[in-house]
């Protein structure tokens, strides 16, 4: 399987020989440069900073990554995410999320879809908690760099997430607009991202060489200590990554029943099965869970539209 990866502005400027630096002091130099700028009332410089202090962390913690596999992709676009923000804890300050070549249902067109989001947990302008996302949809400006449109997660105490990230202003950009919806499918795919990390799922394996991949798997529960060594191995190599949903099996199914409460419970009498949708649940013991979907009363009769389901593997 084949996945986008991200291209830093350091990584452009080095390939268009715009510089030769290495990438500690490039940035350091282009955010001095974009707080000049903010001095002179140039738009969109403090983005800019924003985006190179994220990069530069991505740079300094050794590029960690997440790969995405095509059957978990619309399982966690569409999942429930009802925490109050104190309680999302991203794995690294920096992290990246790519996304397949193919069969990725996030896409703007047919030309364009979602390559890569590069997160960063980071403070704003008062020192306070926010977190930055930054999509890639394969946009690049008159002089070859990437435009990335970003999100942020106003991460007040007491707040739930989709509401610290829909607080803030929508940042109106030039060029490809990627719609709001997409966006938003994008912050649930992120902070799942961030739970199964942080937590214990088995949807997330750690990255090993493709050729140790077979042996991996074999040894991963009879021989942890020689699991681990491939797994450190890989990351010698450079892979500090991991795989969320390579082994699994996703059913492939429509939104809730509008009966359904967004906790997964069911409100009044039912008369045909259907799905619970996947949902992060906190726990009084202040731990987050995740609750795969399933079937409700599988006792009872499928509904008609029951026989477009498929299963994807």
């Amino acid at each position: 399987m084949e996945f986008h990866d991200y291209s830093t502005t350091h990584d452009v400027a080095k390939r268009l020989g715009l510089t030769d630096k290495p990438a500690d002091r490039f940035y350091h130099e282009m955010q001095a440069l974009a707080i000049a700028a903010h001095r002179h009332g140039v738009p969109g410089t403090a983005s800019e900073f924003n985006r190179y202090q994220s990069e530069l962390n991505w740079y300094t913690i050794g590029r960690p990554y997440y790969k995405l596999w095509p059957a978990v992709i619309p399982l966690l676009a569409g999942v429930g995410i009802d925490v109050p923000v104190e309680y999302l804890r991203a794995p690294f300050a920096s992290f990246l999320v790519r996304f397949p070549v193919h069969e990725n249902p996030l896409r703007i067109s047919d030309q364009h879809a979602l390559k890569a989001v590069l997160v960063n947990d980071g403070l704003n302008d008062s020192g306070k908690r926010r977190i930055f996302l930054w999509l890639d949809v394969g946009e690049f400006d008159f002089a070859g760099m990437p435009v990335l449109t970003y999100c942020q997660l106003d991460c007040q105490p007491g707040m739930g997430i989709e509401e610290a990230f829909n607080r803030l202003p929508h940042q109106k950009v030039a060029g490809l607009v990627v719609p709001r919806e997409l966006q938003e499918r994008c912050l649930r795919v992120v902070v799942s991202v961030c739970f199964l990390a942080t937590g214990a799922d088995r949807l997330i394996d750690p990255e090993v060489l493709s050729k140790d991949l077979a042996r991996y798997l074999d040894a991963r529960e009879r021989q942890p200590d020689a699991a681990e060594r491939m797994v450190e191995k890989a990351r010698r190599r450079g892979k500090l990554g991991w795989n969320v949903g390579q082994h699994e099996r996703v059913l492939h199914l429509g939104r809730p029943e509008k009966h359904e409460a967004g906790d997964g419970e069911v409100r009044g009498s039912l008369h045909y099965q259907h799905q619970r949708r996947a949902h992060f649940r906190l726990l009084p013991t202040g731990k987050v869970t995740f609750v795969r979907q399933a079937t409700v009363r599988p006792d009872l009769p499928a509904p008609e539209r029951a026989a477009g389901y498929r299963v994807v593997t």
